[in-house]
């Protein structure tokens, strides 16, 4: 983000096993770094089925620090990746522009992948 602030936010969903795991990091512009504790990101919410939206917007904790951010999707910018033996694989890569708390701009990528 422009303050700075690097984070990662991975949520797995594999229904034979788990149905939403949360984790990641924060980099403070400060050299702190904490783990994800908490979040409300779901994919079944987020991108259910592979579709893929041109708008996202997710809240976690880190830090003792409650984050609410908000993605817009660069759509010329977010090519579709077929892998495994038959392609049935598929990464959605998209650049996008980050909004922390409505106010701080940023930018990154957002990372779809479906098997």
């Amino acid at each position: 983000l422009q303050d700075g602030t690097a984070t990662h936010l991975t949520v797995i969903n594999m229904p034979a096993t788990m149905t939403n795991l949360s984790v990641g990091y924060v980099f403070f512009p400060d050299g702190r770094k904490a783990g994800i504790e908490w979040s409300n990101a779901s994919l079944a919410e987020l991108a259910a089925d592979g579709v893929i939206e041109d708008e996202y917007a997710v809240s976690f904790t880190a830090g003792g620090k409650f984050f609410s951010i908000s993605a817009t999707l660069d759509t010329r910018a977010c090519p579709v990746v077929y892998d495994g033996l038959r392609g049935s694989h598929v990464f959605h890569e998209c650049i996008a522009d980050f909004q922390l708390d409505g106010i701080m701009p940023g930018w990154g990528l957002m990372e779809f992948y479906y098997r």
